[in-house]
Order: C-alpha cells, then structure tokens, then sequence
C-alpha cells in the first residue's frame, strides 16, 4: 500500500498473533473500560484485569483518562446500584399490576369477581419466585456495589495495574491550544469529540489547569498522538468502548475499525508501524486466542459485547420521532375564556355554575398535565445527553427505556382526550364537552397519576 493510503487500511488477521506478542505494541485504555469493571460480572471483571495483569507493562494510560476515571468513579457506582436497584423495583412492579388492575377498576369485581379471584391467586404466585430472584441475585449485587464504594478494591488493582505508566499532567498552554484547536475542528466536523461536544458545557479543574469538558475527547487523541510520536516502531492498540461514529468506522451496524482520518492523522504525525482500536469484547476474545497462560469464559466475551452495543440496546430514537410528530403544544392554548364568555349569556345561573365548575377542574388538569409533559421532555433530554456522554450503562438502558415507554403510553391515552374536550369547547358544544369529561374523568386522572410517578421513577434514575 502507499504510505498516503495507510489510514485505509486495518491489520490483517494473519498478522494479529505477531502483534500481540510483540514487545514493541502498547495496550492504551480508554475511561470506559476501566469503568466497566464496575459494570460487569465477577467473572467478566476477573477476566479483563488479570488480561490487564497480564500486559501491564506494555500498558499505558493517557493522564486524560487517569483523570475521568478519578472524577467520575463514585457517580459510576452510584449509577450501577440505581440500575439494580431499577430492576428490583421493575420486577416487583409485575405482581403490583394485579392489584392496581383491580383496585383502579380495571377489572370491575361485581362482573368479574371469579376473574378478580383468580387474578388474587396469580398475584401471590408472582410474588414468591420475584422475591426469590430477588434476595438471591439482586440483593447481593447490590450489596457488593455498596461495599465497592466504601472500600474500593477495584481501583487498588487498577492503580497497580497503572504504576507509572501514566501519561504526565498537561500545562494550561498545551490545553489552551487544544482549545483552540478544537473550535476549528469541531466547526469542521473533524473527529473526534465533535458529535457530543453541544452536550458538554463545563469545565473542571485539577492542579490549577481549567480544562473544557467538550474537548475530552481531543485532548485524549492528543495525548494518543504525542505518545506515538514517541514511539517509533512501536504498534498501538486504543481498546475502547466508545460508542460515538466520530470515533469509528461504522457499517451496517458494525464496527469495522477506527475512522480513516484518525489514522491518516496518526501516522502522519508519528512514525510507528500499525495503530489499531478494540472495542473490549474484542480485546478479550483477541487475548484468548493469542496471550499465552491467559484464560478467559466464553460468558465473559459475550457479557463485553453489550458494553459498546451501537444503538441497538437503548435509544430514544422512536421515542423521539414520536414525541416531534406530536408536539402537543395545541393542548396548551387557552379557549376557556371565550366559552365563559358565551355561557355568561346564558339566563340560566344553574347551568352557567355547573359549567363553571366542569370548566375549572378541566382547567386545572389540563395545566396539571402540561406540567407533566414538560417534566417528560425534561426527563427525555437529560436522558438522551447521559446515553451521548456513556453516562448510562446496559441495564440502567433497559429500565430507563421501559420507563420512557410507559410514560408515552399514557401520554397518548391522556392526549387524544384532551384534544377533543379542546374540540368541544371550540365548537361551544357544551353538550359533548359535558358527556366526553364526565365519562372520562377518571380514566384521564388514573393515567395521569401512572403518568407522575413514572415520571418519579425516571428522574431517580437519572439524578
């Protein structure tokens, strides 16, 4: 190949044990794979770090990374005990619907009341084998996270894995011009970090240096540059679990490898031989295979694979599409003053009380239920930037998901109602207006409170 050309090219499989023998190739992780130690199963964790053990030498750690991990090790904790805790709430959830089902109304005892029974029965059948599953495989995983946050045994293989192969802390200069720097490159779409950097506003400080949080992507590939600079001859392999496509080369859903203008870029800058990215799943199937003495589970290949799964696991995608198609801001516009007006002509002072009183609480709910969208697409936005910025991991994903589902679900039981009592108003239809709220009062004021504390759930999952 031409040496113009090289950013096109991936290693070729036949060349992949050479390499990873080689004494000459440096392993650099990305802030991701360490954090997934946090994530994974026992068996998957003791994988990964004795691979990590095992390599430890040829290992470096840019200081960008170092420092992610430092800042953001306790809220990683914090997060995985949320989503466990997520999914023992979800699961109790399954038997609580019997009984929500009956006690809602759902299911009217005096036309079902065999139903009613037999739905009592499957209610007590349910709750033994969840609370089961429970005590034996929730409970202690969240007991084991709770004793990794006061006493971090993680962290201490990890620093023992780091020693001093940590890249040094960077002057104020070099970051104001990777600053710099990355204004121009972000304006220009070239990668990496462009894609998240609308989601990351702050700045953080460590030893009196003011980095920008939008450019951690960029310093981080900097600091990958500099070292390669200084590494003639040498192979790089960035394992990483990033998911974003301003870092990867993405076909049909795959990763093919690192983006062609990374490479291009590497190797113009620096003189070593092949540059390489692994996402972890592959790093641990490639160490398998080729690392000598190592021994790796099938389960904890296959456990890795859904740490870097590309818009496939979770995303507000439809969710999205859904909400944009129905904005429901007609909901909010205010037609009660000129149906007060017409009915204030009215001679008859019973009916214009009686409407009066129809008029506030339909008022009244619905600004309630404006409230509670807002709160939605609040919920959804913070979601959508914790998803961008890898703040929310697999199982978190699935219970954030089927939280933002259920909310729509009764957004779009609640909405079609008050699009039409809206309708009826307009039309100064109080007959219809009258008939459509009070047959549905109750249902609208059930989904509305299914609504709030859905809304409950996600917001403790996402502070």
């Amino acid at each position: 190949m031409h040496k113009n050309f090289r950013g096109f090219y991936t290693p070729r499989d036949e060349d992949l044990s050479s390499l990873w023998m080689s004494d000459k190739t440096i392993f650099i992780f990305d802030t991701n794979t360490l954090f997934n130690l946090y994530r994974c199963e026992k068996q998957t964790r003791e994988d990964l770090l004795n691979v990590m053990r095992k390599i430890s030498k040829q290992s470096w750690f840019p200081f960008q990374v170092y420092y992610e991990y430092q800042r953001n090790r306790k809220e990683v904790i914090s997060d995985s005990i949320k989503s466990l805790e997520a999914i023992k709430t979800t699961l109790r959830s399954v038997s609580n619907q019997t009984e929500k089902a009956l006690s809602e109304g759902k299911v009217k005892k005096h036309l079902y009341s065999s139903l009613s029974n037999e739905l009592n029965e499957l209610q007590k059948e349910l709750i033994i084998p969840i609370d089961k599953f429970i005590t034996t495989n929730i409970e202690p995983r969240i007991e084991e996270k709770k004793l990794i946050g006061k006493s971090d045994f993680i962290r201490k293989s990890i620093d023992k894995i780091i020693g001093d192969n940590c890249g040094d802390v960077p002057s104020q200069n070099i970051i104001d011009m990777i600053n710099k720097e990355g204004e121009e490159r972000y304006k220009s779409k070239i990668p990496p970090g462009f894609s998240d950097a609308p989601n990351k506003k702050g700045d953080s400080f460590f030893s009196s240096i003011k980095f920008s949080d939008k450019f951690g992507d960029l310093y981080l590939w900097m600091e990958i540059i500099e070292k390669a600079k200084k590494s003639k001859g040498h192979n790089i392999f960035f394992i990483s679990d990033d998911v974003k496509k301003d870092w990867w080369f993405i076909h049909n859903g795959e990763r093919v490898g690192p983006l062609e203008s990374l490479q291009t870029e590497i190797y113009n800058a620096s003189e070593i031989d092949t540059f390489r990215m692994l996402t972890q799943s592959s790093f641990l199937y490639e160490a398998k295979k080729f690392l000598k003495g190592i021994k790796v589970s099938d389960s904890s290949v296959e456990e890795a694979k859904t740490f870097s799964i590309i818009d496939k696991d979770f995303s507000f995608e439809g969710l999205r599409t859904n909400i944009k198609s129905n904005s429901y801001s007609h909901l909010w516009g205010d037609n009660t003053n000129l149906t007060r007006g017409a009915l204030s002509e009215s001679s008859d002072d019973t009916i214009n009380m009686k409407f009066s009183s129809i008029l506030n609480e339909y008022t009244n709910i619905r600004d309630e239920y404006s409230i509670l969208f807002k709160s939605f697409q609040k919920a959804q936005e913070l979601a959508e930037e914790y998803y961008q910025n890898n703040k929310i991991h697999s199982p978190l994903k699935d219970a954030l998901s089927l939280l933002m589902a259920k909310a729509i679900s009764y957004i779009e039981e609640i909405e079609p109602i008050i699009t039409e009592l809206k309708s009826r108003l307009t039309l100064n239809d109080w007959t219809d207006f009258n008939h459509i709220f009070q047959e549905c009062h109750s249902y609208i004021h059930i989904n509305m409170v299914e609504l709030r504390n859905t809304l409950s759930k996600i917001e403790s999952l996402l502070l």
